[in-house]
């Protein structure tokens, strides 16, 4: 499950706003294609489409299609909160709002905040608005859609995209084994035939937050899938020896 550390590894990814800017910057270059914008979080959606608007209106004055997609949200979520003296200084420290020992996992949690009030209110879709958003990508009526991972994977038919941006990092083939299937589902939305378009050339665009030990052996580990899948990948910087350090570390269970 997710833990606090990596939590804000992923908070601290979504407000940076220089890797935010880089993304947007791409996405408004290849928007008069049909794109999909991929992310872990609901809330890197909305910055993400915020950002290309903005620099769409001051760019050009007008604004491309966009439609933002995702499940169910919820204000507050449990998550791994470490030992139990770990979870009591985390609700000491305002962290979380509260501790319990699962049972059933074996573990001790914290209830934390994912969202204000203001953005559960916003944010929030029904399923008849999803599917109807869903439904306007299908009709070639959107440009854009930003949409959480677990809806990619949960089977998006949409034919006519041809551009994939996945904004946030994830794993991909680990170990010698073919087990990064969400990256590769995600892949597939875009490789899929367009009986409107036969000669539709797909592009993917991978993010790499290279400084990060974790989130760079996350994408070596993409990489496995990409080449599994022949697809053709820039060279493969040679790492350091600190960073064959730092590989072999993120690969250790402790």
């Amino acid at each position: 499950g997710e833990d606090m550390d990596y939590r804000a590894l992923m908070d601290a990814l979504v407000a940076d706003e220089a890797r935010a800017k880089l993304i947007a910057g791409n996405i408004l270059e290849h928007a008069q294609h049909f794109s999909i914008v991929i992310t872990e979080s609901v809330r890197y959606c909305h910055v993400l489409a915020e950002m290309v608007e903005r620099f769409a209106r001051a760019r050009w004055g007008v604004v491309p299609r966009i439609a933002v997609v995702h499940g169910p949200i919820s204000r507050y979520k449990w998550i791994v909160g470490g030992t139990e003296k770990n979870a009591r200084q985390l609700v000491s420290a305002d962290l979380a709002l509260a501790f319990r020992r699962n049972e059933r996992l074996k573990r001790w949690e914290v209830n934390v905040e994912q969202y204000s009030d203001e953005e559960f209110r916003l944010w929030q879709i029904s399923n008849t608005e999803r599917k109807a958003r869903i439904e306007a990508c299908r009709a070639r009526e959107i440009d854009v859609l930003f949409a959480t991972a677990q809806l990619v994977q949960e089977g998006l038919d949409l034919p006519n995209l041809c551009v994939g941006h996945l904004a946030m990092p994830k794993r991909g083939d680990a170990g010698g084994s073919k087990n990064g299937a969400s990256v590769e589902q995600a892949i597939g939305r875009l490789m899929r035939p367009d009986p409107r378009n036969p000669k539709k050339a797909a592009i993917w665009f991978d993010y790499v937050d290279y400084n990060v030990g974790v989130l760079r052996s996350q994408y070596y580990s993409r990489r496995g899938v990409y080449n599994r899948l022949g697809l053709i990948v820039p060279g493969k910087p040679k790492p350091t020896e600190r960073e064959e350090i730092e590989a072999f570390l993120d690969t250790m269970t402790w």
